[in-house]
């Protein structure tokens, strides 16, 4: 996308995912598991509600 407008990417960092913020401590290639709040986000996603 950055270099169909001439512009190089050389470093990019990931502070957010779905509208999950990641913990600036959390080093990098780290993981951690979700919270049941985190959790319940994803699992609701993709249900559409009712009438729509």
């Amino acid at each position: 996308m950055f270099a169909a407008v001439g512009s190089k990417i050389t470093s990019l960092s990931r502070v957010s995912f779905a509208g999950i913020t990641l913990d600036e401590s959390l080093p990098v290639g780290g993981w951690r598991y979700l919270t049941p709040e985190e959790i319940a986000k994803f699992t609701s996603a993709g249900k559409s509600k009712a009438g729509k």
